[in-house]
């Protein structure tokens, strides 16, 4: 990457919230503890079968939760980058908008598919944290804009794609051999959102196209949210009185909920 964007309140206040809050939960988490980063994962901002109980706002705070500090600091680094030049590009409402979607969709895609959370929680109640998913979403909009803007074509230069190429890739081994638990599934489609924009805004022969794929897959990427009865513990809250998840859950740990 042969440029870093400028970052400021005035131009990038979006990612610098990110970016501060993300560094504070996972410093928080860190030193707290695993009860710490429990209480965060499982009270308020992980994603689990709360969702449905109407904590729509589980699948995006997610996204700012990670693992360890290693895991932070490398989504951190490209937020930086990525994150401050496309909210210059597009403007902070414009920027934070994208990225909630985003966040969700990814976020939910990882999380009602199946298997998913085994790697994580044995009995699959929590979906992954991160907020790889967005990263790469940014990352596969700028290898389609990069041709078109130098700016762009700056921070997405051909060794940072190879880079996060490779990485997502290496992952898939990593995580089905049980070294690393990685969330393959938000990285791919958030690559594949992020393509998918960048054709809808510079494809202009085959706009129509890519911007109905574009919408399709966010469609279907979203409608869990309110609707997945594939999902075991879908079935299980839309069948019991609503709340009745956060009670087993208080019941269960109730060092959280007192």
């Amino acid at each position: 990457m042969q440029l870093r964007p400028q970052l400021n309140f005035e131009r990038t206040p979006v990612t610098l919230i990110l970016m501060a809050t993300i560094a504070a939960l996972e410093l928080i988490c860190t030193f707290g503890g695993n009860e710490t980063r429990d209480y965060y994962y499982i009270r308020w901002l992980g994603v689990t079968p709360a969702v449905w109980d109407w904590h729509l706002w589980r699948p995006f705070s997610a996204t700012v939760l990670h693992g360890n500090l290693l895991h932070a600091g490398f989504n951190l680094m490209f937020l930086s980058i990525f994150g401050a030049v496309l909210e210059g590009w597009w403007g902070s409402l414009k920027y934070i908008i994208a990225v909630i979607l985003v966040a969700t969709a990814t976020g939910m895609i990882q999380f009602v598919l199946p298997d998913v959370g085994r790697s994580w929680n044995q009995i699959g109640i929590q979906g992954a944290v991160g907020f790889s998913g967005v990263i790469y979403a940014m990352f596969g909009f700028l290898l389609v804009a990069r041709h078109r803007h130098a700016d762009l074509y700056a921070v997405c230069d051909p060794q940072t794609v190879q880079m996060l190429l490779a990485w997502a890739v290496i992952c898939v081994p990593l995580t089905y051999f049980r070294i690393l638990p990685v969330a393959n599934l938000a990285h791919f489609s958030g690559l594949g959102f992020g393509y998918l924009l960048g054709k809808s805004l510079y494809d202009s022969k085959r706009r129509p196209l890519w911007f109905g794929g574009l919408v399709t897959a966010a469609l279907l990427a979203l409608t869990p949210i309110f609707y997945a009865p594939w999902v075991t513990n879908y079935r299980w809250v839309k069948q019991n009185p609503p709340g009745a998840y956060q009670d087993v859950m208080r019941k269960q740990n109730p060092e959280f909920f007192d």
